[in-house]
């Protein structure tokens, strides 16, 4: 009986040998009892503005102030029970959505528009 498909384990990733390797005991828990720990602001901003890339791609006229709102929405929502520092939240949704200059800082496009302008050329994905 081979001791991976019992466990559904179809594949070793070197993240997940790493992790064997590092910390045997999380590598347990998370791989044979599938109890994963919470996502990072980074993962969640992440899915956050694909949802508003997606929304970009597949609606070619949508504008882009619609596609931040939907990126906005999302990573609020996702993050609105995760017990995040509220200033590590804020931080990281003005790097999705963008934001105007102030003071020293300059204004910043964020994710989504610098993803749409980059994806956009291409069309609508197939």
């Amino acid at each position: 009986m081979n001791p991976f498909k019992t466990h559904g384990i179809d594949h070793l990733s070197a993240s997940s040998l790493n992790l064997a390797r590092s910390n045997l005991s999380l590598w347990v828990v998370q791989y044979l009892f599938g109890e994963r720990g919470r996502p990072s602001l980074a993962m969640i901003a992440g899915n956050a503005v694909e949802d508003g890339v997606a929304h970009g791609l597949f609606h070619p006229g949508a504008d882009l102030e619609a596609c931040k709102v939907i990126a906005r929405d999302s990573f609020m929502r996702r993050t609105a029970l995760g017990g995040f520092d509220p200033e590590a939240r804020e931080a990281k949704l003005g790097e999705i959505v963008g934001y105007p200059a102030e003071g020293r800082r300059k204004a910043a496009p964020g994710m989504v528009a610098t993803a749409l302008e980059a994806l956009r050329p291409y069309g609508v994905p197939t």
